[in-house]
């Protein structure tokens, strides 16, 4: 890869991460002008759009590439929906499935495409509108190539999770993704953030 490409690869990923930066900024902004109103957690449906970014490191375990190591990014957006479930005025459980489709970076040549899925539950703490917590579940990716078919694996997954959400239903949060996804020939340590802009049915 010469320097061109390099160079526009980490636009592509800044461009993502500066207009996650944007949408935060503005959507807290409009929160806080308008409600009047902290929530407390409330129980419901809620659907969300996000921005996505994952770092992935591959190792093979199997083959003429037993032992070797591929490090990869992968960018875009998804979609998902929960169910939160009210356990008292400061503490919730939620119920959750993410969707995302990625756009890959040049290092996995093989494929043109990442699907990552990631279901499970949280657990969250909140004051007022505010609320972090912890998740866990189940981690899925499927690598796709026009030419080279589809591969598929699935493993734990946990991280972190922050966020705001208003009186009205509107919300933002921050996750952290980790996991361990294995192939039938390799395994794939995932790492990365993703950020929603959600809508609580109350």
């Amino acid at each position: 890869m010469n320097s061109v490409d390099r160079f526009c690869k980490s636009c592509k990923f800044l461009t993502l991460g500066a207009m996650a930066l944007v949408i935060a900024t503005i959507v807290i902004a409009a929160m806080v002008i308008a409600e009047s109103a902290w929530a407390q957690p409330a129980d419901g449906f809620s659907i969300m759009i996000s921005a996505v970014e994952h770092d992935n490191t591959i190792e093979f375990d199997k083959g003429l590439l037993d032992g070797f190591e591929l490090d990869y990014t992968s960018a875009g957006q998804g979609l998902g929906i929960d169910y939160q479930i009210k356990l008292g005025d400061a503490s919730s459980w939620v119920l959750f499935y993410q969707n995302s489709s990625e756009s890959v970076d040049d290092e996995l040549n093989a494929f043109d495409t990442a699907i990552h899925t990631f279901y499970g539950a949280q657990y969250r703490l909140w004051a007022g509108s505010l609320f972090v917590g912890a998740q866990a579940g189940v981690y899925g990716i499927t690598l796709e190539s026009d030419n080279d078919g589809s591969s598929t694996g699935s493993g734990p997954g946990y991280g972190l999770v922050i966020g705001l959400e208003g009186d009205g239903g509107l919300y933002l949060m921050l996750q952290s993704d980790r996991a361990e996804v294995a192939f039938d020939d390799a395994g794939v340590d995932v790492m990365g953030q993703r950020l929603s802009l959600g809508f609580r049915f109350k």
